[in-house]
């Protein structure tokens, strides 16, 4: 995978206007967080904070796979760094994360009990103080329902996320001239800095992995079954590299990625099986999987049509965004 921090449940703050302040020239908009809710993310950092007092607080960075955008939908996300001084530009402070699921829900219900009672401790007391209490407690119900919901679609939508996943190595092998060498950058880094380059990258499992180092220490060739599962495919000047599903009969449609974006193309041709003898281009050995591949660009897919009628698509979609439905908060 493109991103291999460790995948986390923390606690996301849901923040809304709550009132309004008076602000330098006119009113300002008050906002405050109204309920938590559990949400997959990338742990980033894991630090502690020391007090003036003596007492430590633990502190993570955590980047939450779902972010609203400009248009109030949510959008898949991964960590963003700023070119300049190199910190997380999405990332939010949480001081607990989960392993599991269901103890972030715990938590959650916790922390929004603590929201609920601040909010009646807030509220003015007078004749109608039991009426307020009650709308107090309803619109807070109310509202933690339709966050809760979401909550579900993103739990739905992030299965490719997987707690405490086994690190698969990254580095990949590459062949050029004749010459094998292991390099110590990933099958992504390749992507992006050769991607006008001509090239091959092939599927293989951890075995042949280790049997092509063996190879590369004898100084022996590389033999051609192993280049059998192409798993991408680019041209010289095209800046096009195919994503081929070396497990599909079908020759034609596919993705493919350009400019660091993912697209389909239900009249691509894909790559096929390498029966030819050219040693111009470059090969290369990756232990990264078709479904790998895929998933490392979900925040970076782009439908070329709304009318693509083709399932993975779709599916793709389905895990990028989460469109605002009219009436929701």
């Amino acid at each position: 995978m493109k991103n291999n921090y460790p995948i986390r449940y923390a606690l996301m703050p849901i923040e809304e206007q709550v009132g309004w302040n008076n602000g330098l020239n006119e009113l300002e908009r008050d906002y405050d967080i109204v309920g938590y809710i559990v949400s997959k993310c990338y742990q980033i950092t894991d630090n502690i904070d020391y007090k003036r007092n003596g007492k430590q607080e633990q502190i993570y960075k955590v980047v939450f796979i779902f972010q609203k955008d400009s248009y109030d939908n949510y959008v898949r996300v991964e960590p963003s760094y700023n070119l300049v001084h190199g910190k997380c530009t999405n990332d939010t402070e949480v001081t607990q994360v989960f392993k599991t699921y269901q103890e972030a829900v715990e938590e959650a219900k916790v922390q929004n009990e603590k929201i609920l009672r601040r909010r009646i401790t807030l509220a003015h007391y007078n004749n109608n103080y039991n009426e307020v209490i009650s709308t107090i407690k309803k619109e807070h119900d109310r509202k933690l329902q339709q966050y809760q919901a979401l909550e579900q679609e993103f739990e739905k939508r992030s299965s490719d996320l997987v707690v405490d996943k086994k690190f698969k190595e990254q580095r990949v092998i590459i062949v050029t001239e004749g010459k094998i060498k292991e390099k110590d950058f990933s099958l992504y880094d390749l992507i992006r800095v050769f991607s006008t380059e001509e090239f091959k990258a092939f599927h293989v499992n951890l075995d042949e992995y280790k049997q092509i180092k063996e190879l590369m220490n004898k100084k022996e060739e590389i033999p051609k079954g192993l280049n059998n599962r192409i798993l991408l495919e680019s041209t010289k000047n095209s800046r096009i590299i195919k994503i081929n599903d070396y497990n599909s009969e079908n020759g034609i449609g596919g993705f493919y990625i350009q400019d660091e974006g993912m697209f389909y193309d239900e009249k691509l041709l894909v790559p096929q099986k390498n029966n030819d003898d050219n040693t111009n281009y470059m090969k290369v050995y990756t232990l990264e999987t078709y479904e790998d591949v895929i998933n490392s660009y979900i925040p970076y897919f782009y439908s070329n049509s709304d009318y693509v009628k083709c399932k993975m698509p779709d599916k793709i979609l389905e895990k990028k965004i989460i469109k605002r439905q009219s009436g929701e908060i």
